[in-house]
């Protein structure tokens, strides 16, 4: 499945709506399957800070329609590659994803790390 816009990042004028499209285009349709790895690993979604408030919202809606997808006692694993998009404003969009309605799991975090420099 290919990224946001066909090539990574957003649009300056990329509506919410299509965000939203491509949120149901990447995730797929909600047809009730489980799995017991959920893998949210997107690419690039924003060359500059400017993208990275609209990159963290497609991560919340990733997440969540990840999540829903996850079997009880599953693993999901969320990464990112968006250099603007740091450790604790991805933790918190996955904290926050995870607390939407229809979406409420419990979950931990197993391990945490960083790409090589």
């Amino acid at each position: 499945v290919g990224p946001p816009q066909g090539r990574g990042g957003f649009e300056d004028d990329q509506s919410t709506e299509d965000q939203e499209e491509e949120v149901s285009r990447v995730a797929g349709p909600d047809v009730g399957s489980e799995f017991d790895l959920v893998i949210v690993d997107p690419p690039n979604l924003g060359s500059d800070r400017t993208h990275a408030p609209k990159a963290i919202r497609f991560y919340e809606r990733l997440v969540h329609s990840a999540a829903r997808r996850c079997a009880k006692g599953g693993l999901l694993f969320v990464a990112s590659c968006t250099h603007h998009v740091g450790e604790p404003e991805l933790a918190g969009a996955v904290a926050r994803a995870l607390r939407w309605p229809g979406c409420e799991r419990e979950a931990r975090v197993v391990s945490c790390g960083t790409q090589a420099a």
